[in-house]
């Protein structure tokens, strides 16, 4: 595969540099609207804690694995949309 390139880079010759664009940035334009501001939190240690925690209650209510394991491939994403609810309802079903 790297052959290929070494030959289309070859082949292209003294034009192949032209082919490559350059990204255009104005340094002196001013940005003209900015929306909305991020204020970030005054302890983030505190945040992150918070929301492990979060983290640790949710995956707690859901008893076990809400999915098993792998890899899924759905041709819509009302199909994937509708494995996952049904995924969801099973794993608050107890076992018993």
């Amino acid at each position: 595969m790297r052959r290929a390139r070494v030959s289309l880079a070859r082949a292209l010759g003294s034009d192949y540099r032209g082919c490559v664009k350059r990204a255009i940035v104005n340094m002196e334009e001013q940005i003209g609207k900015t929306v909305g501001k991020r204020r970030p939190p005054s302890d983030s240690f505190a945040a992150g804690m918070e929301l492990q925690k979060t983290a640790w209650e949710l995956h707690k209510s859901f008893h076990s694995h809400w999915a098993p394991k792998g890899v899924y491939r759905f041709k819509t994403h009302e199909e994937a949309d509708e494995w996952m609810m049904r995924m969801l309802a099973r794993s608050q079903i107890k076992a018993g």
